[in-house]
């Protein structure tokens, strides 16, 4: 960057500038830095007024990876072609200093302004303070999840820290009239008059002109509310009161009315202490009669008393017999309980009687039985000691030689299997040493002819440099922090062939190389392993499994003219390597169509600009200054040379053929030892079913006959032991005869005990008849009592029956006591609640009033009867009146308090009013004046004009009118009206009609507003532009233009900033001379015949 100091070279001023400012690379990586003319003084620049902008730093910012931008104080003409990165200046001030990103018109979302493939940016700016102050640094570092971090001086802060900074700073982002980015300045035409009017006044910096409007358009809201409220309340006061008025005479009659009911109501006051004397009258009465009916009551229980003293006697009488009695019931039961006792023993003896006999003739049976067993037994056991005797005891000598014969056979044959199936074995593992290598073999082959391998060995061809990473990786794979991708051609299956033609002739071919990460340090680390040239690797942080978005539109969208997909959905891949592809490649804005035919159709009707036929590739595009200009290139589809199926033949030919006659030769052999191993299983099959297996089975013969041999002897020695065990218990067992002569001895015992429990029985019976002899007696003389008891009670019934009577009675007569003692308490309480206590007053009213109860009450209600005949056809009436007169009370005073604030509020938006509207008329008037001068200049006509509307404030506005050719007449400037290079006319002449107000703003920014004007005006506005902006006392400004016209008027208030971009511009910088482009323009003569540029 560098400033222009002569007033008529105007291209040596972009040429100077041109070189120490331009791009490195076609990464867009751009210096910018120095200062111009005689504002890069450290003084100057210290001095500059406040809000300007000394200094821009951009790291990973939009096209840029590093740049810093040290602006002139006055106007800054920053030019360089499309693309270059001028714009991101723009947005560098706005994202730096806390503009909100709609203003720019670009990417809603701050992760969009990061360099791709980048994790954050920053933009640090630096603002002066004015005379004698340190100037002021912001920092904003941009992360890609949509964060920031803000600092301020080098200390962390809020974006409110720094919103307030800027406003303080008068830095305006959100004015159309102080900062208009590209996208934006359409927008001012269509800026309706009272927003012109809000953003003008804004934007001269001095915020009291804006702050009165709008203190104005509040006070004044306000006020219409309070006279609607005002006017409210009249209309209200007014009606009550001639309600209350219409009803005057109806009032009247009601309060006649209510003065009978009240006389009546009072009169009626003494009927309760008329009832309450009649009650305490009856109470007196009652309580002598309970008094009474309670003597009499004492009189009748002392009879009572009296009547129970021998019923008394009787009863205890009574009581020693059942006493008695239950003595005799307990002999009673001890006698019968004897009885059943010893009954018991007789029967229980009798049947141990019977069941010795039992014994006794079952032991005799057993005798009988137990000799029989033993005369069986002797005779088995002569009979199988003869046959023992004479049976042989093991198997004959011949028989043991043929089984030794046959098993010497067995063993024999035995051995000959066993020695062929060791050579199996042998055979076998010489079969496993060959099939090892033989696998290996096969593996190498199948690599050899794999899709990955032939992909590998393409792009080896091209890059020889990658089998170095690529081997490095799949050494180190499983050190990795996370998953490591690539190279990206290997990772991706197109299964149709066309379609993998579209997809390497799309992507750019250092992509299908790259590998792909998603840790920083894994990148790191392959980086600087692999010192390779031209290595790509791309670290990937966003989400893979977010859905891939479509700016144009998805393709179903477009099914109807033709679109069957887009390119990103013909192959299959991980979802982190098309999102990789899409960002990289835009394969998600390419579009696949059926027919060549419906090509130019698309173009026309969608925003789609990249389309694949079968045959080829079509791109249109738009010129940014005519979007009726279109082109449309075509390139032909060509054929594949990464998306192989098989590898290179040439290249492997000769190990395959290697490989291929080792795999024959490995494979003759096992053929040969398999043959081998066939003849030896034969042999073994034939040693099995001709000998091993008749050998066994006659083996298993005699060896049976020898078992069934030795068996029968040693049966039979078992049984012969086990029947002379059995004899020789039985004759151990004691004697039968000897059991039964202590089984007679016993029987002769049960016989004696029973005689003695016979006796027993006949004794307690013999009690039994006494104690019951006894008990008749007791019974009958129990009798006699019950009958002398029955007569007593009865005459004790009739006292008892009397007692109750009078029990009664007495009851009663407390409850009617009771009753009229509460009567009497109800009606003196029923009084008092109406009356209150009797008072003097009240008691000399009673006594002019009637005693008798029934004559007081028709006088009362011939009193209400007066009342009733006075018709009042609505009862609310009074109490309507009276309310309607509190309210009427109220209203007045809340009427007068509302009237007091409206006149105060008045007289404050009259005073308001009386220092806001000549400022804002000698405003709008210095702005026409700026304005019609200008115009003038270019041969046109142009004025403003201020159009008020009384007290509405919110509807006052400015409106621009413009006439552009002589038989027109002036027409308010719109977007529909005039052309856009007659709006960019006036939207910069109306900027620089304000120039000289807005003295008070940080800088101001106006972005590509030339564009679209012809050259005469174009001319004449940069001049008018040259001179408004560099006078002094004017804010910093900056113009933003891919291109100026040639030979245009400087001053040296004015720096240039020229942005390109471009792989030979470091070379160039790098070899700038300034003295030698002075020495050069010399030498071409003071003329300046030569052009500079072609000079250079």
């Amino acid at each position: 960057m560098a400033s222009a100091r002569s007033t008529k070279h105007a291209r040596d001023a972009a040429l100077a500038s041109l070189l120490p400012g331009g791009g490195v690379g076609s990464s867009k990586r751009a210096r910018l830095e120095g200062g111009g003319g005689d504002y890069a003084g450290l003084d100057e620049r210290s001095s500059a007024r406040k809000g300007t902008v000394l200094r821009v730093e951009m790291r990973n910012f939009m096209t840029y990876a590093h740049v810093v931008v040290e602006p002139g104080l006055r106007l800054n003409l920053i030019l360089g072609p499309n693309g270059t990165g001028k714009s991101s200046l723009v947005c560098a001030l706005c994202v730096g200093l806390a503009g909100h990103t709609k203003l720019l018109g670009r990417a809603d979302k701050i992760s969009d302004y990061v360099k791709r493939g980048e994790e954050f940016g920053s933009v640090k700016i630096t603002l002066a303070s004015g005379e004698g102050e340190a100037p002021v640094t912001v920092f904003r570092k941009i992360k890609r999840d949509n964060s920031s971090e803000w600092k301020v001086n080098g200390s962390p802060c809020s974006k409110e820290k720094v919103e307030k900074l800027t406003k303080e700073y008068a830095v305006q982002l959100d004015n159309l009239c102080a900062f208009l980015p590209q996208d934006r300045v359409v927008m001012f035409a269509h800026l309706k008059p009272v927003e012109l009017l809000v953003e003008t006044q804004k934007a001269i910096g001095d915020t009291t002109l804006y702050d009165s409007h709008q203190n104005l358009i509040q006070l004044r809201d306000g006020l219409r509310g309070l006279e609607t409220k005002v006017e409210k309340h009249a209309n209200l006061l007014d009606t009550k009161k001639e309600q209350n008025k219409s009803v005057e005479r109806d009032v009247t009659k009601f309060k006649e009315r209510e003065e009978l009911r009240a006389n009546a109501a009072k009169m009626a006051t003494k009927l309760p202490w008329l009832k309450y004397e009649e009650a305490k009258a009856e109470y007196i009465e009652t309580k002598d009669k309970a008094k009474q009916g309670k003597e009499a009551l004492k009189a009748q229980k002392a009879a009572l008393d009296k009547a129970q003293e021998p019923v008394k006697a009787l009863e205890d009488d009574k009581v020693e017999g059942k006493k008695k009695l239950q003595k005799i019931d307990k002999d009673a039961a001890k006698a019968a309980h004897d009885i059943t006792t010893f009954t018991d023993k007789v029967n229980s003896l009798a049947a141990k009687h019977d069941q010795q006999m039992s014994t006794i003739e079952s032991l005799h049976d057993q005798w009988a039985q137990s000799e029989k067993e033993k005369n069986d037994l002797r005779e088995k056991i002569a009979k199988i000691e003869a046959e023992y005797a004479t049976a042989p005891k093991e198997a004959p000598p011949e028989l043991l030689a043929q089984r030794d014969e046959l098993h010497d056979k067995y063993k024999k044959a035995d051995l000959e299997q066993r020695e062929i199936q060791h050579k199996e074995y042998e055979l076998i593992e010489r079969s496993e040493g060959i099939r090892k290598p033989l696998e290996s073999i096969k593996d190498k082959l199948k690599k050899l002819t794999s899709v990955r391998s032939a992909r590998l060995n393409a792009l080896y061809a091209r890059q020889p440099q990658l089998r170095q990473v690529v081997d490095w990786i799949e050494a180190n794979r499983a050190t990795f922090k996370k998953r490591v991708y690539g190279p990206i051609l290997c990772e991706v299956d197109v299964p149709n062939s066309q379609h993998a033609k579209m997809l390497e002739q799309h992507a750019p071919g250092f992509l299908w190389g790259s590998f792909v990460t998603t840790d920083e340090e894994d990148r790191n680390r392959i980086i600087s392993a692999n010192n390779v040239q031209k290595l790509s690797v791309l670290n990937y942080m966003d989400d893979p499994t977010k859905e891939i978005q479509y700016r144009s539109g998805k393709a179903a969208n477009f099914a109807h003219l033709g679109v069957t997909n887009t390119l990103d959905a013909v192959f299959e891949a991980a979802p982190i390597i098309k999102h990789v592809l899409c960002d990289h490649a835009r394969l998600n804005d390419t579009y696949l169509v059926k027919s060549n035919d419906d090509v130019e159709r698309i173009f026309k009707e969608t925003n789609i600009n990249v389309l694949w036929t079968n045959d080829s590739q079509h791109m249109q595009h738009k010129s940014r200054y005519n979007k009726n200009a279109v082109s449309i290139r075509v390139v032909p589809l060509r054929p594949c040379r990464l998306f192989q199926t098989q590898g290179n033949a040439s290249t492997n030919k000769a190990e395959k053929d290697a490989l291929t006659s080792q795999m024959q030769k490995h494979e003759q052999e096992l053929q040969k030892l398999e043959k081998e191993r066939e003849t030896l299983q034969s042999k073994q099959t034939k040693i099995e079913s001709e000998r091993i297996k008749p050998l066994s089975d006659a083996k298993n013969k005699i060896a049976k006959e020898i078992s069934d041999i030795n068996k029968r002897a040693v049966k039979m020695k078992v049984a012969l032991d086990r029947w002379r065990e059995e004899l020789s218990q039985l004759e151990k067992a004691e004697p039968l005869n000897v059991r039964m002569s202590k089984e007679r001895k016993m029987l002769d015992n049960l016989l004696a005990s029973r005689v003695k429990a016979v006796t027993s029985v006949t004794e307690a019976i013999q009690r039994r008849r006494e104690v019951m002899h006894k008990e008749c007696m007791l019974r009958l003389e129990l009798a006699e009592l019950e009958v002398r008891e029955d007569a007593l009670k009865t005459e004790l019934a009739e006292y008892q029956k009397e007692y109750n009577e009078a029990t009664q009675l007495s009851e009663q007569l407390n409850q009617i006591m009771v009753i009229a003692r509460q009567k009497l308490a109800d009606t003196k309480a029923t009084a008092e609640q109406e009356t209150g206590s009797i008072t003097p007053e009240l008691e000399e009213y009673f006594s002019t009033l009637s005693a008798n109860y029934d004559e007081l009450e028709a006088q009362v209600q011939a009193a209400r009867e007066r009342a009733d005949r006075i018709l009042c056809p609505n009862p609310n009436i009074l109490d309507d009146y009276n309310r309607r007169c509190a309210e009427i009370s109220q209203l007045e005073k809340t009427l007068h308090g509302d009237r007091e604030e409206l006149a105060t509020g008045q007289a404050k938006i009259d005073s308001e009013k009386e220092a806001w509207l000549p400022r804002l008329r000698e405003l709008v008037s210095n702005v026409n004046s700026g304005f019609g001068q200008a115009f003038a200049s270019i041969g046109c006509a142009g004025e403003v004009r201020l159009v008020e509307a009384g007290e509405e404030y919110d509807r006052y506005s400015i409106e621009i009118r413009v006439k552009f050719r002589d038989e027109e007449e002036l027409q308010v400037l719109c977007a529909t009206r005039q052309s856009g290079g007659e709006r960019s006319v006036s939207t910069i002449l109306y900027l620089l009609a304000l120039t000289s107000l807005t003295n008070g703003l940080g800088f101001r920014v106006c972005d590509e507003i030339n564009q679209g004007m012809d050259p005469n005006n174009e001319r004449k506005v940069f001049g008018l532009l040259v001179q408004s902006m560099t006078r002094p006392g004017t804010p910093q400004s900056f113009l933003l233009t891919p291109k100026l016209l040639p030979d245009l008027e400087y001053t040296d208030e004015v720096t240039v900033l020229n942005i390109f971009n471009g792989p030979y511009v470091k070379q160039v910088a790098d070899g700038w001379s300034q003295e030698a482009f002075w020495r050069r323009r010399a030498m071409t003569g003071a003329a300046g015949a030569a052009d500079p540029i072609a000079v250079l």
